[in-house]
């Protein structure tokens, strides 16, 4: 939830789905780049990529801010309809069949829609695993990665960077990569990336 998400012609063309004001006003929210660059050192580096003419940018944006913008637009258009937001409320049991959930309050609850975007760990899509026919789905296949990152989150974009475009930055001496992305109001977000001894001893 800490970095900055890339929405392209996927995410852009979902959401438009809805309609052009809800991309507007997750637009908003975020900054759009097209541009990216990498840097090997502080005088070698290669535009990778840059704006072209009739090219809608992505737009990046936090996924809090992402979800804050689409939460809030849910509640405004639903101001006349039966439509209750719940917090703290973790989803801890699933029936697919009966459509019933049950949460970390102790409550069953019928539902309409559901959707599993809730981890790694999804209690969702482990359900549709358990009552899919076999082989449909592959989610317990999974293991650790031996990498790991940490994320910055900073009020300013570092002043040698280019200030519109990604970066991912490549230094032969430290071990840990930085991936720099320009977020809204002049911000940025930066991923360091490495192994895990790497990323703790220079943290």
């Amino acid at each position: 939830r800490a970095y900055a998400l890339g929405l392209g012609i996927r995410g852009r063309t979902a959401i438009k789905t809805i309609d052009d004001d809800l991309w507007t006003a997750v637009k908003k929210r975020g900054f759009e780049c097209e541009r990216f660059r990498l840097h090997f050192n502080k005088k070698l580096s290669v535009k990778l990529r840059d704006r072209e003419e009739g090219v809608e940018p992505s737009v990046l944006i936090y996924q809090t801010d992402l979800c804050e913008s689409l939460l809030d637009e849910l509640e405004k258009r639903s101001e006349h309809c039966n439509v209750n937001v719940h917090y703290d409320t973790n989803i801890t049991q699933v029936d697919l069949i009966n459509g019933v959930l049950k949460t970390n309050q102790q409550e069953k609850e019928h539902y309409d829609l559901i959707v599993g975007c809730d981890g790694a760990n999804s209690i969702v899509r482990t359900a549709m695993d358990s009552y899919s026919p076999p082989d449909t789905f592959q989610f317990t296949l999974r293991k650790l990665l031996p990498g790991c990152f940490k994320v910055a989150r900073c009020e300013k974009m570092p002043p040698l960077l280019d200030q519109n475009s990604v970066a991912l930055l490549l230094p032969k001496s430290a071990g840990v990569t930085a991936f720099v992305e320009p977020t809204v109001d002049e911000g940025c977000c930066i991923l360091f990336a490495g192994k895990l001894s790497d990323v703790d001893s220079k943290s």
